[in-house]
């Protein structure tokens, strides 16, 4: 769903524009200009009934129309799809598309874990085959940014995992090929992980992990001396 402000009414907003994602339930969505034509365009992510078949879905902005978006392309991702970001991850100049997956279905098929979807250079605005890495239980959301200081974006995922404790996993870039990431670190002492984000949170210069989880805000701080590796999670809230 699109709304438009209207410019001769600001802060007002007309009926919305849906971009339909056919029969499949949309669960996150991102905005990015993923195509280089100066636009954005809008990317989401669905799961059907089966919960086991997950995908993206890109809607380009029309280069004639401004906020109108063409047909959806379709990309397909792992199973139930809760969170969808975009991040050039390769260094390429090209956005790709990075998807936290909640896991498979009833019958127990399609990926768990988190998915990244590198844009073909060959062709811009597609993107190749989806490669899924393991984090832990149930992926619920994920952040995108460089936490060991080698310029190379990494991986953040909150796992909400059974009842009554969840993880985070931290996936770092493989320093010898650009959009590879390393087996996840997983680290616990959180309630049920809900979403998670990075910044630098004591001023070190260093990048931190916050959490919302389902009892509290929990943070985890870098540790100075051991790049992309973090202390122990400590509650700042409940």
């Amino acid at each position: 769903m699109v709304l438009l402000q209207d410019p001769a009414n600001p802060g007002q907003f007309p009926a919305p524009a849906l971009l339909s994602t056919g029969s499949t339930s949309a669960t996150s969505v991102a905005v990015a200009d993923l195509n280089g034509d100066g636009k954005p365009d809008v990317v989401a992510a669905t799961s059907d009934a089966s919960g086991n078949n997950g995908a993206v879905y890109v809607f380009y902005q029309s280069a004639t129309s401004p906020g109108t978006f063409l047909a959806a392309r379709t990309f397909p991702a792992g199973a139930q799809p809760q969170a969808v970001r975009t991040a050039d991850v390769n260094g390429d100049g090209l956005p790709d598309i990075v998807v936290a997956n909640f896991g498979p279905g009833a019958d127990g098929t399609g990926s768990a874990g988190v998915s990244v979807l590198l844009q073909d250079a060959a062709n811009p605005g597609s993107f190749l085959a989806p490669v899924t890495y393991a984090s832990q239980a149930r992926a619920m959301d994920v952040a995108v940014g460089d936490l060991n200081g080698d310029g190379k974006p990494d991986l953040v995922v909150a796992n909400l995992g059974p009842a009554p404790t969840g993880s985070v996993s931290v996936l770092l870039q493989d320093a010898a090929q650009p959009g590879v990431f390393l087996s996840a670190t997983s680290y616990a002492g959180f309630g049920q992980p809900l979403s998670v984000t990075i910044a630098d949170l004591n001023g070190d210069g260093h990048p931190d992990i916050a959490v919302a989880d389902s009892t509290s805000a929990t943070i985890m701080l870098q540790n100075a001396t051991a790049p992309g590796t973090f202390a122990a999670a400590t509650q700042v809230g409940n």
